[in-house]
């Protein structure tokens, strides 16, 4: 169950991002790949002008959306079922993050 829900949501996420980059839509790239990667956002976090204090709730949304997404990955791995799901939602997981480390350098 926890498998084929980090599975959906990491897909979505490079789908998002991919759909972004093919269709030159740069506010979506930048806001699921930049401000929206967890590089971005612990780097953030702690500043004295941090966004998370601002008006937008964006940020925090996002910030949500990774710790949830984490919890729902670490479930899957401790989890019983042996399914390739899991491991492809890693791998997926990993391209996002190096992806995400690449564009925020």
């Amino acid at each position: 169950m926890y498998a084929i829900i980090a599975f959906l949501i990491t897909l979505a996420e490079l789908v998002i991002v991919g759909g972004g980059a093919v269709l030159h839509l740069h506010n979506i790239l930048y806001n699921a790949l930049v401000y929206g990667s967890p590089f971005y956002l612990a780097m953030n976090l702690l500043n004295a002008d941090s966004a998370f204090l601002g008006n937008t709730p964006f940020y925090l949304a996002l910030l949500v959306f990774h710790v949830v997404k984490y919890i729902i990955i670490f479930r899957a791995q401790m989890s019983d079922e042996r399914t390739s799901l899991r491991t492809i939602a890693i791998v997926l997981e990993a391209a996002y993050l190096c992806l995400s480390a690449y564009y925020v350098n």
